[in-house]
């Protein structure tokens, strides 16, 4: 489980991680845009290694991807220590302010939420930043118009493409569109659509940095949150526990050649 060389991708519990800057993130990013060809991104935290583990289509969706970053402390220590590396905790909020600061020339789509989110969310960026939004669509739509909003979104010309849409679905579309997907850089952003038009609040700054933007959440709505929290990090510290047994193991059973 832990191999301290320093490397850049590497597996925790049959999940692929990442550890890279912030800096090399965006560098790869304006690699992909300069290339033409399509990529794409997954941010992971606790719920989402629990759950791609009995989800194949999300490990799929995962593994594949071009960017996967550590959304959340528990992920940021165990990249960090499976790397060697620092890493730095990256969700799609974080693309989105990252890329809007450094290329407000790209053209942007955004997908997903309601339509009166989405449209604020456009607002903002185009108020905040001067950014070159191509299109925008509201996140509720019947699947059979799926192909639609693909070909709209390709006859912009669009280079950086947000989804904010639910886990897991974003990750099936995000691997399962990439033959039809133009774009050169789609990102998963979840629920950060709805913390730009003040639908919700994000932890503070503080809060981020040590770990504790879980409690926020669960004080802001404790009826959902704590029946998720409860099952994802108990089903978590079973599989950390399985991971670093495992780990355990192969240092003192060593294979034989």
């Amino acid at each position: 489980m832990l191999n301290r060389s320093k490397k850049i991708a590497f597996e925790f519990a049959q999940v692929k991680l990442q550890a890279q800057s912030e800096e090399a993130v965006f560098r790869k990013v304006e690699e992909y845009v300069d290339s033409g060809k399509y990529h794409y991104q997954i941010s992971v935290n606790v719920a989402k290694l629990v759950y791609a583990q009995k989800d194949n289509r999300l490990l799929r969706s995962i593994n594949e991807a071009d960017l996967v970053n550590a959304d959340g402390m528990p992920i940021k220590v165990i990249a960090q220590l499976l790397s060697g590396k620092k890493t730095k905790r990256m969700g799609g909020l974080d693309y989105m302010d990252g890329l809007a600061k450094r290329h407000p020339e790209y053209n942007y789509y955004f997908l997903g939420a309601t339509e009166e989110v989405v449209q604020a969310v456009v607002s903002h960026y185009q108020g905040k930043y001067n950014l070159n939004i191509v299109g925008w669509r509201n996140g509720f739509f019947d699947p059979l118009e799926l192909s639609d909003i693909v070909k709209r979104i390709n006859e912009l010309n669009t280079d950086i493409l947000f989804i904010a849409l639910g886990t897991p679905a974003k990750e099936y579309m995000l691997y399962e569109l990439r033959d039809q997907l133009e774009c050169k850089f789609a990102v998963g952003v979840g629920g950060a659509f709805n913390i730009i038009a003040g639908k919700q609040k994000r932890a503070p700054k503080w809060m981020q940095n040590i770990g504790m933007e879980w409690f926020y959440r669960l004080c802001q709505d404790p009826g959902y949150m704590w029946k998720r929290y409860l099952t994802t990090n108990t089903l978590f510290l079973i599989l950390l526990f399985k991971e670093w047994t495992r780990w355990l193991l192969r240092k003192l059973i060593p294979c034989k050649a």
